[in-house]
């Protein structure tokens, strides 16, 4: 079967530290979000989706913190 997964960075304004990266990791993860990675440098934030509605999703979980 073939891994329809795809995976999808985003821009995070706002980390002001690795504990709010570490945060965004585990809530993510947390929510069902496979393959979380969260660099604080760069502030950006990749995961997998299954599909497009996960993006929109995924934007309102790290708003929501």
């Amino acid at each position: 079967m073939e891994n329809s997964n795809k995976k999808i960075a985003l821009k995070v304004n706002g980390m002001s530290c690795t504990n709010c990266a570490m945060g965004i990791k585990l809530y993510l993860e947390k929510n069902g979000f496979k393959e979380v990675n969260v660099n604080f440098a760069s502030s950006e934030v990749s995961f997998e989706i299954k599909n497009e509605d996960d993006i929109e999703k995924g934007i309102q979980l790290i708003e929501s913190i």
